[in-house]
């Protein structure tokens, strides 16, 4: 068993924390009108936010189970009303 020692904790929380803020962030474009889109790039699934910025795959996973979010489409996820 592994112990987790106070500094992973720490990079563990700061990770976190990252992603948290950067969900916050594409949630605030989406009640702006903007859209996230999944698009495949060699392969792999690109999320983008309508005026073409990249959003990573840990944060597009938190954005698509906020509660608020539903899918629109085979691929669009906007905020509900």
């Amino acid at each position: 068993m592994i112990v987790p020692t106070p500094s992973s904790l720490a990079r563990s929380a700061r990770r976190l924390d990252r992603h948290v803020r950067g969900m916050t962030g594409v949630l605030a474009h989406m009640r702006a009108g903007a859209v996230m889109r999944l698009h495949f790039a060699r392969g792999k699934p690109v999320w983008l936010l309508s005026p073409g910025s990249e959003v990573p795959l840990e944060v597009a996973a938190l954005v698509i189970a906020h509660p608020n979010v539903c899918g629109v489409g085979d691929s669009l996820f906007t905020l509900s009303s």
